[in-house]
């Protein structure tokens, strides 16, 4: 009930403080208070929704395609067993794999990639399944 009590005393001294404010000023608050709902409301990249489309392959054909792809590099995003406030982590099973696999159950941040040269990578440590178990 405490917690209630302190919104509705921030409202109010909100109030108070928009109702004193000079007219002219009203336009900023109001351009502040945009801004604040947008930074809280996590918004989905128009590239990622055309990856996750175009990552939901079902064949061997298109797996095949992926594997030894020419160039130097390959890429790469980063997988946590932390819970972050990132909007766009996607959950991985700990018994979510065909091979390998992870102690706990983790994290894909794919807001996080990156690239390295391929001499870096020593071996593929686990493979995941193509549907993830529900959590127990």
């Amino acid at each position: 009930m405490r917690k209630r009590s302190s919104q509705v005393d921030k409202s109010q001294l909100l109030l108070h403080e928009i109702e004193t404010l000079p007219e002219a000023s009203l336009g900023e608050v109001v351009d502040f208070a945009a801004w604040v709902k947008r930074r809280e409301t996590p918004q989905i990249p128009e590239t990622m929704l055309l990856s996750e489309v175009a990552l939901s392959w079902d064949s061997p054909e298109e797996d095949a395609a992926w594997v030894d792809l020419p160039g130097d590099d390959v890429t790469a995003c980063q997988i946590t067993s932390k819970s972050k406030s990132d909007p766009f982590a996607l959950p991985i099973a700990a018994r979510g794999f065909v091979s390998g696999g992870l102690p706990v159950d983790s994290f894909i941040r794919p807001s996080k990639i990156f690239t390295a040269g391929k001499g870096l990578v020593l071996a593929v440590a686990s493979r995941l399944t193509r549907r993830q178990p529900a959590p127990p």
